[in-house]
This record gives C-alpha cells, sequence and structure tokens, in this order.
C-alpha cells in the first residue's frame, strides 16, 4: 500500500532526516583517517616485501634457521633492541613482538610501537606465522595481508631465551629481540659481532629507543 503523503514529508511537514552515527561528518572524517592510515601501512609492507625478492644485500639462504624452538618459551613478548630500519614503523619506539597461539596451530604476532616518543599514539600491526616444516622451526612464514607471505627466519636464539635474532629472505632485515627492555651491553656486542659474521651490515643497524616506568 503506497502512503500519499508527498515524498520528504511526513504528516504534511517536511521531513530532514537526522545524521546517523555512521553518518555523522566527525565519523566519517575519523573513518577516513583510519582508513588512509591503513591503506599507507599496507603500501609500506608491500614495498618491504616486495624488496625481499630480490637485494643487492644478498640472501639469507646459506644462513641456517634454528632447528628446534621451545614454543613456551617463544610465545611471550620480545622488546626489539635493534633493527635494520624498514618504512613499516621507523618512527615506532618501545617496540615489541608478541607471539601467541592461535586455535588453528599457527602463530599470532603483535607488533606494537608508540610513535616518536613512549608518550605517542600507540600503533599495532597483527601478523599470522607459521612453521612449514617442524624439522627446521626457525624458518617461517609470516603474512601481514592477506595473499602475500614472506619468510621470518630466527636464525639465534639464546640458550637461555634471553635474547634471539630474525631475519628475512635478504640482509637489509635483521631484528635483536631481547626478553627484556634493556639488553646487557656486552651480550649485545656479541650477537652484532655474530650477524656480522653471517655478512649482515651491522654498521646499519639502528637501537630502538625502549624507556619504560
Amino acid at each position: 500500500m503506497h502512503s500519499n503523503v508527498p515524498r520528504g514529508r511526513r504528516g504534511g511537514k517536511r521531513f530532514r532526516p537526522g545524521f546517523g552515527a555512521r553518518e555523522h561528518p566527525s565519523y566519517i572524517a575519523s573513518s577516513m583517517k583510519t582508513t588512509i592510515r591503513i591503506l599507507a601501512a599496507g603500501a609500506a609492507l608491500l614495498l618491504v616485501l616486495a624488496a625481499c625478492a630480490s637485494s643487492p644485500a644478498g640472501s639469507t639462504s646459506s644462513i641456517p634457521g634454528v632447528k628446534s624452538i621451545d614454543m613456551d618459551r617463544y610465545l611471550v613478548k620480545w622488546y626489539e633492541i635493534s633493527r635494520i630500519p624498514v618504512p613499516v614503523g621507523r618512527s615506532w619506539v618501545n617496540t615489541s613482538d608478541t607471539y601467541s597461539l592461535r586455535p588453528d596451530g599457527s602463530i599470532r604476532v603483535v607488533y606494537e610501537g608508540f610513535v616518536k616518543s613512549p608518550a605517542g599514539p600507540r600503533r599495532t600491526l597483527t601478523a599470522r606465522q607459521w612453521i612449514p616444516d617442524p624439522a627446521v622451526m626457525g624458518d617461517m612464514k609470516a603474512s601481514f595481508l592477506p595473499l602475500v607471505v614472506n619468510d621470518n627466519r630466527v636464525i639465534a636464539v639464546d640458550t637461555d631465551y634471553a635474547w634471539l635474532v630474525v631475519t628475512s629472505a635478504t640482509k637489509d632485515y635483521l631484528w635483536i629481540m631481547s626478553r627484556t627492555p634493556v639488553m646487557d651491553e656486552a651480550v649485545y656486542a656479541s650477537v652484532v659481532e655474530k650477524a656480522a659474521g653471517w655478512g649482515f651490515d651491522t654498521s646499519r643497524l639502528e637501537r630502538v629507543r625502549q624507556e619504560w616506568k
């Protein structure tokens, strides 16, 4: 049954629909900013992943991944002590990776940091990580974006799981991680020396600001 009230009128008075929550200009502006931030992060990730495919720094294929990983000690929070800079999170400080088990048996990775200072805006990126070959547990794969997979290789782990070293397919990527925000300088120097022995240009390593109260 059709109403006889003219379109735009109800009860003989002109009807002006109000804004729903998702139609409000402030919501739209906020959504646009969030979308732009996500797209920018995605574009930066794609650049990083594309660079992993080929690099003048050389492949890491000759560096063996660690054979065995104690998952109970691996699935914790790791602080980023130093890194060869990449576009993603380059301005972030107090950065960390937190690993946890997903229902399907893969690993959930939450990369977290704060923009420019510990008091800056908190940012996170989430990825899925998995182990294709249990015989070489360090040779993992990771995906931050659907259908985009890159190497995520653990090439050294401290016997007490105090630190670990992570790379990707090429020597342009290197992360030194620690269970604590501050790493003993002598231990750190020995890990850097080990990385240099594998052919990484350790002069490119950037120390990450870690300041926690």
